[in-house]
């Protein structure tokens, strides 16, 4: 089996395209910011360009870009700063039951469309209001 750290975003996209598909994937992995290098490894750019490509989706709207911060890269969809984890601990804390899928999730063989706003999880701040 196939590890997710090691498949790489296809190149069926742009290179900014595909680093910001890396940084979700490292995010909703392990729920923390990837380093310049894990972003280029997995997006398949240099490392030295990395920075110009997540300055450019800041300008763009998808994330926060601030290399000196504790948590450098935090992304505009607040469901896609959270880890697998986190949101399966978020849903059994409200008394739901989870189920995993044996399909491998789709973002991490086909890259998100960025012209759709709200990709990730657009119904999350309603679930707060269901209880």
């Amino acid at each position: 089996m196939i590890e997710p750290n090691s498949i790489p975003v296809p190149f069926t996209t742009s290179a900014t395209d595909r680093v910001l598909s890396a940084v979700r994937a490292y995010r909703r992995e392990h729920g923390r910011s990837p380093t310049l290098g894990e972003i280029a490894r997995r997006a398949l750019v240099r490392r030295q360009h990395v920075a110009r490509y997540l300055k450019r989706l800041q300008e763009a709207g998808y994330l926060v870009y601030d290399r000196r911060a504790a948590e450098p890269i935090t992304l505009v969809d607040l469901a896609a700063n959270l880890s697998d984890l986190d949101l399966e601990n978020g849903c059994h804390g409200r008394g739901w039951t989870v189920i995993k899928s044996a399909v491998p999730n789709l973002t991490t063989s086909f890259p998100v469309d960025p012209v759709v706003p709200n990709w990730e999880l657009p119904l999350v701040d309603k679930l707060q209001h269901i209880e």
